[in-house]
């Protein structure tokens, strides 16, 4: 089958080959580090169950479940409540306890309903909770 090609030809197949199969296993690579966004969220907690800033936290997590999902909680929560993100905060009632929580959720509903992208509210909670550390 090979024997009518030049050895060039087949040293040039033979790498286009081995290419196509490091760039199949750098893309898996890069997906397997990327947080799915598509995972199945748990229902937040019902904000008519709070009052005052907790209800509006609770609110924000709600409506901006997107948002809230890719941004990381600062107050501990992934020591206690084994959470993922800000909003797996407020799948239970640890965000309730915890004022960490509940101002990061006010500083990125506030900027979500600006239409500031999660990654430019992530850097801003960084910058935010990150000081001295």
């Amino acid at each position: 089958m090979f024997k009518d090609l030049n050895r060039e030809t087949l040293i040039a197949m033979g790498a286009i080959i081995v290419v196509a199969i490091c760039y199949v296993g750098y893309t898996s690579l890069q997906s397997a580090r990327v947080p799915d966004p598509m995972r199945q969220l748990k229902e937040t907690l019902d904000p008519n169950q709070f009052d005052g800033d907790v209800r509006k936290a609770y609110a924000g997590a709600q409506h901006h479940p997107g948002v809230f999902s890719q941004l990381k909680c600062y107050g501990g929560c992934g020591k206690e409540a084994e959470s993922q993100s800000l909003y797996d905060c407020f799948t239970t009632d640890y965000a309730v306890k915890c004022p960490v929580c509940i101002s990061e959720a006010r500083i990125a509903t506030d900027l979500a309903e600006r239409g500031v992208p999660a990654e430019s509210i992530s850097q801003v909670l960084i910058q935010r909770y990150t000081k001295g550390k």
